[in-house]
């Protein structure tokens, strides 16, 4: 079995991207725990092809470039992060992100809020008035 150690390049990208574990594995839809990040990034333990994939989709960049750098190659570029924009479809007195059945149209709306990464294409945004805890 050959064994190369990933955790530095996926600790790097993920500090350069301001990322913590925790947000990091929501962006893996929770597929990878924030433990089992931790122990690859230390070297405690050894990430499955399945589990390499998903942490580099989640980091923009693909699973051989990681390895790549891991061998002593050029350092992994990762893609910018894309900004999707949704709509605010009213006001709540409290709320979250959540989706619509279907997808927003440009002229559908009249305000468009930046949605956090990893939001559908039909995620929309509620105005929250009132006092905040």
């Amino acid at each position: 079995m050959i064994e190369i150690d990933i955790g530095p390049v996926l600790k790097r990208i993920r500090y350069e991207r301001g990322l913590t574990l925790q947000k990091l594995s929501r962006l893996t839809d929770d597929k990878v725990l924030p433990s089992n990040i931790s122990r690859i990034e230390s070297a405690g333990a050894g990430a499955t092809l399945k589990t390499l994939t998903t942490l580099a989709n989640a980091l923009g960049t693909s699973p051989s470039d990681i390895l790549r750098e891991a061998e002593g190659g050029d350092k992994v570029i990762t893609k910018p992060q894309q900004v999707l924009y949704v709509p605010v479809l009213s006001w709540v007195q409290a709320g979250t992100w959540t989706e619509s059945p279907e997808q927003p149209a440009d002229g559908d709306y009249d305000e468009w809020v930046e949605a956090p990464r990893g939001a559908s294409r039909k995620a929309f945004g509620l105005r929250v008035q009132g006092l905040r805890f």
